[in-house]
């Protein structure tokens, strides 16, 4: 099978949804990932810290997610990615 089809049909899977709080703390989570998987010699620990601080504020995140209402896209019943 071609890639083209797989990634088509893994797309085809993925529902774009307005922002619901019980997706939160997988957000930040997403967010804190994202931001310290980034290579140190690009940005420092001190400025992925400055981003997304460890532990990650879960209450500060759920106020600002509140407010900016992302779409979320899931995969199944886990969430893929935000926008």
């Amino acid at each position: 099978m071609k890639i083209g089809n797989k990634l088509g049909n893994v797309a085809s899977k993925i529902e774009v949804k307005p922002y619901s709080s019980l997706y939160a703390s997988e957000i930040c989570d997403l967010f804190h990932s994202s931001i310290h998987a980034i290579d140190t010699d690009i940005y420092s620990k001190a400025q992925q810290e400055a981003w997304c601080s460890t532990p990650p504020d879960y209450q500060k995140w759920l106020e600002r997610l509140d407010n900016t209402q992302p779409w979320m896209a899931i995969f199944g019943s886990s969430l893929a990615g935000v926008y």
